[in-house]
């Protein structure tokens, strides 16, 4: 992946809500399954899979702002 796109995505995770940041990083950063996480957090697993849709929605709209709908 392209350094400047990277720094991007990792400036659009920066913005999320804490929550939502701190499920983005252990679901697709670390690698976690939502069961995983959901005994980290202590979180049930549906309201974790809606916080990282509103999450994923959130960097989608980000990014297609700075990067445009190509990239």
């Amino acid at each position: 992946m392209n350094t400047e796109i990277l720094g991007h995505v990792h400036d659009a995770i920066d913005r999320l809500p804490p929550l939502q940041r701190t499920l983005m990083t252990l679901y697709h950063v670390e690698g976690l399954s939502i069961a995983d996480v959901s005994r980290i957090t202590g979180l049930a697993r549906g309201t974790i899979k809606s916080h990282l849709f509103r999450a994923r929605f959130k960097l989608r709209a980000t990014l297609t702002a700075l990067l445009g709908e190509n990239k």
